[in-house]
């Protein structure tokens, strides 16, 4: 389970930074940040409302 939500994760930071180097706006670069935060946290004890948050803030 845990490596699931690092592939989603990692996957979700892709997309992001993909969008934002279409389009650099403030919205995409709060995002990638945030995005970014999350993801430096520990993973695997990562509570799954953060996880379903990423995807909302996305």
């Amino acid at each position: 389970m845990a490596k699931m939500v690092v592939k989603l994760n990692f996957l979700i930071l892709k997309i992001a930074t993909r969008a934002a180097a279409m389009e650099p706006s403030k919205p995409m670069k709060a995002m990638i940040i945030i995005t970014k935060l999350i993801r430096h946290q520990s993973l695997p004890t990562v509570p799954k409302n953060k996880s379903t948050s990423l995807f909302i803030i996305i």
